[in-house]
């Protein structure tokens, strides 16, 4: 069946699109409407037509005024008939428009046909053009329709012209016959326009609409998660205080003998509190009420730290652990401490759960300036079997790194503080890494001191280890304080190495070599070394943890004064400073006469709120010019009136005084150039280094160790206080 109207693509079955472009149609006409009869009544009244052929214009009229009217009648009462049945009056207006414009050209040839192209005859012409050339921009979307109705409007007089016999009338002809072919083409590519107009907009229409019921959606899974992080943190809450409850009466009832269950409980209740801040934090982040304290604070120190409380841990679940901490990380940067020190230990933990054993930890730090008081700082955390265990492991495989609760809240946290984590099976020849990575500021002046200092040189040292990348990462730490290092990934072959060197006139000063409970072939390269007739006096540097100083069947080897014990992690500071122990004793003289003139040029600012006995025990007669105050103020005082110190920050063990050391912090512009170095207990250790101290100290060491420590940062600060 023929139809004037054939809907093709989507949006031209839209009702609402319909409606609103046949209301542009029925606009358009009403107004072509009455500008056609008034146009024919003027031709009328003043043209030759009706005096030359009366009963032929007024049959000409009745026609046009009988057509005008119907279509008059379905586009007066459109608003009443069209909602009826929208296709039903489209179907019935074209039509009643068709026979019309049928009438017009019929009125048209006749009256070209009866006069020629004379009189009115061209002005009807002229307006006939006109007309149906901006019937091309109303009737557009139906193209179909348009063609039609402008073949029988224009045509047909275009054909009477051909019968004038006149060279003119030829010319009018063949002119309206082309105008018909343009205006056709024209009224089709307008067609097309118009739809695919509006269907680009429908699109978006919907596109826009279906992002915002999207929007909605996640706007009320969001408020969703935040009331449910919200109650589920105040349900931890409430157990968490619930069992410390219960634990308290469960204490004062009388013991039956049986104490698991309460003990369970005991175990248990860590883990909740833990929990409990998780979700707490989470719950922060969802909200956007996570906010981050930004100070001065020593990078290194409190990765150093972080490794340090974690090697127990990773050792009981046989795992080593090991850091590369890359010199270009400068001695302090501005961030928010505590969290960064909440991070990693979340990564370093969720890696060691999710590792298998006999395999190590390996944690690399690294920062990239991006300019010269911003940079991105680094840190990827690796593991991979260890070499030697692969020979008896081969089917032990790792399995990859997954989220969970923990790194879910890690990765919350490091993307508010605009970083990114990155999670890998596989990379940089390892079993699996997490990497992290954010943007810090750097203080003017005190970060660009340098952990290098190539004191050391014409020295010669031999660096044992089984794992080559490590192996590697450690002999560049040692290049970078001026060792001559030669490296060798097996023990048996270090005794040959070291004896050629001896033979050749050119003895290594010195061996370094890991320690393990996984792996024991240093214990017998140590004892060959204290027997070899030749090499028992070679210093012998051992870098472990203290459950492996603790073992009692090795108590030998820690007895043998060559033997230097370094705690994990070891790094530049670890390394310098227990090598001035170990060649202090060969250079007694010099190094004395270098310490003696350091002491005299630097002030020791002892600050101490402590009275214990303990403190003064550690700070008496130290041989610095020592200064001690008791009151901020006048602490401040000094430091702004002095240019060479050290701080001494000595707490108790309520924390309360660590504050302190931002207050000093803030005395110098940019952050503080001086070493800040705090006394405390054990206990204090991590909260001091992310309120901002370089080094912490605990009480319960010697006063030579004190001193030690002191020597380091004091000479640390001169070498780059040229670069100030």
């Amino acid at each position: 069946m023929f139809k004037l109207f054939d809907p093709q693509i989507k949006v031209q079955k839209n009702r609402e699109v319909l409606r609103k472009t046949d209301m542009r149609v029925a606009k358009y006409s009403r107004r072509g409407l009455i500008s056609n009869f008034l146009v024919f009544l003027l031709c009328l009244v003043g043209g030759q037509i009706y005096q030359q052929y009366a009963d032929i214009a007024i049959l000409l009229t009745a026609g046009l005024l009988i057509f005008t009217l119907l279509r008059a009648y379905f586009l007066f009462r459109f608003e009443s008939i069209y909602p009826r049945g929208p296709a039903k009056w489209r179907n019935a207006y074209f039509v009643v428009t068709l026979l019309g414009a049928f009438w017009w050209g019929l009125t048209l040839a006749s009256i070209t046909y009866l006069l020629g192209v004379e009189h009115e005859v061209p002005l009807l012409w002229l307006y006939t053009a006109v007309f149906f050339s901006t019937t091309a921009h109303a009737f557009a979307p139906y193209h179909r329709f348009l063609s039609i109705y402008q073949f029988l409007g224009l045509i047909p007089g275009a054909l009477a012209v051909f019968f004038s016999g006149d060279l003119i009338s030829l010319v009018y002809g063949v002119v309206i016959i082309i105008f018909f072919g343009v205006i056709n083409h024209q009224s089709k590519l307008i067609s097309e326009s118009y739809w695919e107009r509006l269907e680009a907009n429908y699109l978006l229409a919907k596109r826009a609409l279906s992002l915002e019921e999207e929007k909605q959606e996640t706007l009320a899974s969001a408020q969703l998660s935040r009331e449910y992080m919200n109650l589920l943190r105040n349900e931890l809450y409430e157990l968490l205080h619930a069992r410390r409850g219960d634990r308290r009466s469960e204490e004062r009832k009388p013991s039956n003998g049986n104490g698991s269950q309460n003990g369970s409980a005991l175990q248990r209740r860590p883990r909740l509190e833990l929990l409990y801040r998780n979700v707490n934090d989470f719950q922060q982040i969802l909200s956007k009420e996570f906010k981050f304290e930004n100070r001065v604070f020593n990078p290194r120190s409190l990765v150093q730290a972080l490794i340090a409380r974690q090697v127990a841990y990773l050792e009981s679940h046989e795992l080593d652990v090991a850091s590369l901490i890359s010199a270009s990380v400068p001695v302090r940067i501005i961030g928010d401490a505590e969290r960064i020190s909440q991070v990693i230990s979340i990564l370093l933990r969720s890696l060691a759960t999710q590792s298998q054993s006999h395999c190590y930890i390996l944690v690399e730090v690294d920062f990239v300036y991006e300019r010269e008081d911003t940079g991105n700082l680094i840190l990827i955390i690796s593991r991979q079997i260890s070499k030697t265990k692969r020979l008896f492991f081969q089917e032990q495989t790792q399995k990859p790194i997954e989220y969970n609760l923990d790194l879910a809240l890690a990765k919350g946290i490091i993307e508010e503080m605009g970083g990114n984590l990155e999670l890998s099976a596989h990379g940089r020849q390892t079993d699996g890494y997490i990497r992290f990575q954010s943007s810090f500021k750097v203080p003017a002046n005190s970060g660009q001191f340098n952990y290098e200092k190539p004191e050391f040189r014409h020295k010669k040292l031999l660096l044992v280890h089984s794992e080559p990348r490590l192996l590697d990462g450690k002999r560049h730490e040692l290049d970078a304080l001026g060792f001559d290092v030669e490296t060798e990934s097996q023990f048996k072959s270090a005794v040959q190495q070291m004896e050629l060197a001896l033979k050749s006139g050119q003895p290594f000063d010195g061996v370094v070599f890991y320690t393990s409970h996984q792996e024991e072939h240093w214990v017998q390269f140590s004892r060959e070394l204290a027997e070899h007739p030749d090499l028992k006096f070679s210093p012998q540097i051992a870098i472990g943890s203290k459950a492996v100083w603790d073992e009692v069947e090795w108590r030998d080897i820690w007895s043998n004064p060559i033997v230097t014990q370094i705690n994990k992690p070891s790094g530049y500071f670890e390394f310098e400073l227990n090598f001035k122990h170990v060649f202090a004793r060969q250079e007694e003289e010099s190094i004395e006469e270098k310490n003696l003139k350091l002491h005299d040029e630097f002030h020791l600012l002892l600050f101490s709120l402590d009275k214990s006995v303990k403190y003064k025990e550690l700070t008496k007669n130290l041989p610095f010019k020592i200064r001690s105050y008791h009151d901020k103020d006048e602490m401040k005082e000094a430091i702004a009136s002095l240019s060479k110190i050290v701080i001494l920050l000595c707490t108790d063990d309520q924390n309360d005084y660590l504050e302190l050391i931002t207050e000093f912090e803030a005395q110098f512009q940019g952050g503080c150039i001086c070493p800040i170095i705090v006394l405390g207990y054990r206990t204090q250790e991590e909260i001091a280094y992310c309120k901002g101290a370089d080094y912490f100290f605990d009480v319960e060491h010697s006063k030579h160790d004190l001193l030690n420590v002191i020597d380091y940062w004091a000479g640390f600060y001169q070498q780059n206080l040229i670069d100030v």
